[in-house]
């Protein structure tokens, strides 16, 4: 006779025992009760997100974030006589995140894990934003700023800026921040007196940028409430350098009390410890830390005040944005092109002319001549250039159309940046390898197909020095990109339309098209370089 059911019984003890002498015997419940966890304030990026934690008997809470440590657990609050608690923590990253947290009770034991879902969103616009083209409001036409003393316009990071003088001229108004709480200032500077300070935007006496002139160095200060006087500051690792414009940024976190400066996109230092005040006055160009020193002249432009803690990427790109420093259109007539940024006018030079094609005026170099014969020799521009180094951040665009019946071994430049008879860059047909080149310091970037002759072609450079890289466009689209980390600090060459010098010869002139010539100081986005693609 068979007894299955007390076999059965019989493997099922056996089971147990070797389940208790493995040491899986049946799990202890834990006693502490495990957290509740609710959001009562969130929103974006570099916004504090406010957390209350619940349980019975609970002492503390340990918790972490997804973002930060994952489930390590490796922060802990006390717990109100109430069982209650708040955390507060302000994200860097848009996107679903994850608060995990254990309750301890009195008697020192853990509950199981919570695991808290929420979603961080995309970080929001700036508060307010000044381009200084030739206005004081900002860019939605609020927050409008009142002059006090002497300024003027000046050229900026990209087209206007204000330049200051004296220590008592500044521009000031109502503080858009809040400087106790989380925030963010960028300004883009350039110091023209390195040997007195300057200030450059400041919170009242808050928080502020500032060039130091004792030390060289650019600077973000914070002052606590108790202490308006003594600045808490981070310095750049770097001097300052004169006569550059230098993207500047300032950050603040009150859950951890954290200022940083950031310089060109690049964090520089930070100070922990800082229990920030509310300001009621913003200031560009000045601050109110009673330096009787702070009068040195300084331009500055694009100054941004935002309610949250910028991240890393967000900075790097804020340093990284591109301003205008020449445009010519090359859609007038006569002898002279002019720069839209500056309104300086240039000779276009010999066997240059201007052709229209319907709607579009644009140069046209070594085409026929009076009897239609055909040409092909010197047939250049020099024109003002656009106050770039290229060991920083640039971009370069322009049309361009290659007018010779063959595909030709000689190289032909377009557009090239020139100092002392010697091309720092060059966009050009290569006649080695048929196709379009960005040439800088040496460095040689091409596109994947060859030069489609007597065809506008749309093309974009561009010098990423975060990234440390050159890419190049084709008609809007990326093509392809080489590393590079050379250049020249020249800020004072001019730019030359049809030849590279100092080597070019009759049949290495540019033979065609040249319309719309853009350069910038910085990266342009990819989204720009499209807006671009059509001819206007």
């Amino acid at each position: 006779m068979r007894h299955t059911t007390a076999r059965g019984f019989r493997l099922s003890a056996l089971v147990l025992a070797l389940a208790v002498s493995a040491g899986f015997a049946t799990p202890v419940a834990h006693a502490a009760e495990v957290p509740q966890v609710s959001l009562r304030s969130g929103g974006g990026v570099g916004l504090v997100h406010e957390f209350d934690l619940l349980a019975d008997d609970a002492t503390k809470f340990v918790y972490s974030f997804s973002a930060d440590s994952g489930e390590s657990l490796d922060h802990e609050v006390a717990a109100g006589a109430d069982g209650r608690a708040t955390v507060r923590w302000t994200p860097r990253d848009p996107g679903v995140q994850h608060l995990f947290a254990k309750s301890v009770d009195s008697a020192g034991q853990y509950s199981e894990l919570q695991r808290f879902r929420f979603d961080v969103l995309f970080g929001g616009a700036p508060a307010a934003r000044w381009s200084l083209d030739h206005t004081y409001a900002d860019t939605n036409g609020l927050n409008v700023l009142t002059p006090n003393g002497s300024m003027e316009n000046a050229l900026g990071h990209g087209n206007q800026a204000v330049r200051f003088h004296g220590g008592q001229d500044f521009l000031s108004g109502a503080a858009p921040i809040d400087t106790s709480k989380n925030f963010t200032l960028t300004a883009w500077a350039k110091v023209d007196d390195g040997a007195r300070a300057h200030g450059v935007v400041s919170a009242d006496d808050s928080a502020g940028l500032y060039y130091d002139a004792a030390l060289g160095r650019w600077a973000f200060g914070m002052t606590t409430a108790g202490d308006k006087t003594a600045p808490h500051v981070a310095l750049s690792q770097a001097a300052a350098l004169v006569g550059v414009w230098t993207h500047l940024t300032g950050t603040y976190e009150s859950v951890t009390r954290t200022l940083a400066l950031h310089v060109d996109g690049i964090k520089q230092a930070e100070v922990a410890g800082v229990e920030g005040w509310q300001a009621s006055q913003l200031l560009i160009g000045g601050n109110r830390w009673g330096t009787p020193e702070h009068g040195g002249d300084r331009t500055i432009d694009e100054v941004t005040a935002h309610p949250r803690t910028l991240n890393d990427a967000e900075v790097k790109k804020m340093a990284s944005a591109a301003g205008l420093r020449s445009h010519y259109k090359l859609n007038g007539s006569g002898g002279f092109t002019q720069d839209e940024v500056t309104g300086t006018s240039s000779a276009i030079g010999p066997t240059v002319d201007w052709e229209n094609d319907g709607d579009d005026t644009s140069l046209l170099f070594n085409g026929p001549d009076a009897e239609g014969q055909a040409r092909d020799g010197e047939s250049y521009a020099g024109v003002r250039g656009p106050r770039i180094r290229t060991d920083r951040s640039f971009s370069v665009s322009a049309w361009a159309r290659l007018d010779t019946d063959t595909r030709e071994a000689n190289a032909r430049t377009f557009v090239s940046l020139v100092h002392n008879g010697t091309s720092l860059l060059d966009l050009r047909y290569g006649g080695a390898s048929k196709k379009w080149e960005f040439v800088v310091d040496g460095t040689a970037v091409e596109t994947a197909y060859r030069v489609d002759l007597q065809e506008w072609t749309y093309l974009t450079a561009v010098h990423d020095k975060i990234n440390s890289e050159v890419r190049l466009y084709l008609s809007g689209v990326y093509v392809t990109k080489v590393p590079f980390t050379g250049g020249s600090a020249e800020t004072e060459a001019g730019l030359e339309f049809g030849r590279l010098s100092p080597a070019t010869t009759a049949g290495s002139f540019w033979k065609g098209g040249l319309d719309d010539v853009r350069v910038y100081a910085g990266v342009l986005t990819q989204e720009q370089i499209v807006a671009q693609a059509v001819r206007a």
